[in-house]
């Protein structure tokens, strides 16, 4: 009997002590996990703001040195001076690509782009590395599905712009573009780079 009561003294003091103490513990343990998942999420985020600034850091240094680099200074005026004259299948426009077209191919390629454009300061694309469906469209007179192109190329015409990413049906994709403007030897705007991003 003894032994019984014994037991059930104890068996009552866990029921008593974990009835008080469990919630207690419980409620303390919830508070710990929420502190330790909260943390984690924001070094996480914090992880992924540092590489999404870097990434667009990376872009708009890309944009820098090619908007200025001698095969889009050079090569832009003979595309539009092609385009506007004989048009994109002449000689004079197939001389310009074979001459700048590979090196800026090769560029988008190498660093991943999906497309380069060059776009006159009137908007009409006269150069496309990949897709040349865009060739001789004009972005200020199409209507695009979407205005993310004509808007960042407008933003372009005056200094490095991005756009948002969205989900562009034209490539199926989700996409961005950036531009910066590309200047003559005066520093007059003669056109706009376009990348397609992804």
């Amino acid at each position: 009997r003894l032994i019984l009561k014994l037991f059930i003294a104890i068996v009552l003091g866990y029921f008593i002590f974990f009835g008080i103490v469990g919630p207690i513990i419980y409620s303390k343990a919830i508070e710990s996990l929420k502190q330790t998942i909260s943390k984690h999420l924001i070094t996480v985020r914090e992880l992924k703001k540092t590489e999404l600034e870097g990434y667009f850091f990376e872009r708009r240094g890309d944009l820098t040195v090619l908007s200025k680099d001698p095969t889009v200074v050079q090569g832009l005026p003979l595309f539009v001076q092609a385009f506007k004259g004989k048009g994109l299948g002449s000689k004079e426009y197939i001389d310009a690509e074979r001459e700048y077209g590979t090196q800026l191919t090769y560029f988008t390629k190498t660093y991943g782009y999906s497309d380069l454009f060059l776009a006159d300061i009137d908007g009409n694309i006269v150069f496309s590395a990949v897709d040349e469906s865009y060739l001789g469209i004009n972005l200020l007179e199409v209507d695009f599905i979407d205005p993310i192109i004509p808007d960042v190329f407008m933003k372009g015409r005056a200094n490095i712009a991005f756009s948002d990413y969205v989900w562009f049906e034209l490539f199926n994709e989700l996409t961005a573009f950036g531009a910066a403007p590309v200047r003559d030897r005066r520093g007059d705007v003669m056109g706009v780079l376009i990348f397609q991003l992804v």
